[in-house]
C-alpha cells in the first residue's frame, strides 16, 4: 500500500478514533502485506496490525474504522493478555507434570508466535464488538458499516476462497448474530442506513 495511503489512515486513526478513547493505552498502527490475507489483530501493548488486503476490501473509511475499533476493544478488555496468561499457565502445568525444564525456555521463544496465532473466544469477539459499536455511535459512525464489512468476510467464507481467507475467519468467527447486533445499534441510533443502499 502506498505510503501516502498509510499516512492518511494512520492520521485518521490517531486524530479521530483515538480521540474518543478514555482508557490510558498507547496505541500504534502498523500495516502489513501478508500474502493477500485480509486480517487485523491487536497485541496487549496496544499495537494494532492491519493488512493491506483488508483495507483493499473496504469500500470506505467507515468500514476500516469498524475493524480498528473492534481491535481497540480487544486491547481495552485485555483479551490478548488473557490469552497469553492462559497459554502460559497451560505450558507451565505441562512442564510441571512432564518434568521438562527446557519447556520454559521454549515457551518464552514461542510467545510472539502465540500472540500472532491466538484465536479469541466468541465471548471475547462479542465483547470487542460491543465496544466497537458503542464507540462508533459516540463518533457518529453508523454501525451498519461493521455489518457490511463483516458480511464480506462471511461471503468469502461461503465461496471457493475459504482456504485463502481462512486465517481471518478463524480469528473472527462468522456469525449472523454479530451482524444483526450491529444492525440493532444502527436502527437504534441512526435514522437512515445509507451504507445498505
Amino acid at each position: 500500500m502506498p505510503e501516502t495511503r498509510q499516512k492518511a489512515i494512520r492520521e485518521h486513526f490517531e486524530k479521530v478514533l483515538l480521540s474518543a478513547q478514555s482508557e490510558k493505552f498507547h496505541y500504534k498502527l502498523y500495516f502489513r502485506d501478508l500474502k493477500n490475507t485480509p486480517n487485523a489483530f491487536a497485541l496487549p501493548s496496544g499495537q494494532i496490525i492491519i493488512t493491506d488486503k483488508l483495507i483493499e476490501m473496504a469500500d470506505n473509511q467507515q468500514e476500516i474504522d469498524s475493524v480498528l475499533l473492534h481491535e481497540i476493544g480487544h486491547v481495552v478488555h485485555r483479551h490478548g493478555l488473557q490469552q497469553l496468561i492462559h497459554g502460559s499457565i497451560i505450558t507451565i502445568a505441562i512442564t510441571m507434570f512432564a518434568g521438562d525444564a527446557t519447556a520454559i525456555e521454549e515457551m518464552v521463544v514461542a510467545l510472539p508466535v502465540f500472540l500472532l496465532e491466538s484465536h479469541y473466544s466468541r465471548s471475547h469477539e462479542s465483547e470487542a464488538d460491543e465496544y466497537a459499536f458503542k464507540q462508533m455511535v459516540k463518533l457518529g459512525i453508523d454501525p451498519i458499516y461493521f455489518a457490511n464489512m463483516f458480511g464480506k468476510m462471511v461471503e468469502k467464507e461461503s465461496s471457493d476462497t475459504v482456504e485463502k481467507y481462512g486465517e481471518f475467519l478463524s480469528t473472527h468467527p462468522s456469525s449472523p448474530r454479530r451482524m444483526q447486533r450491529a444492525r440493532e445499534y444502527s436502527a437504534k441510533y441512526f435514522h437512515s442506513n445509507p451504507a445498505q443502499n
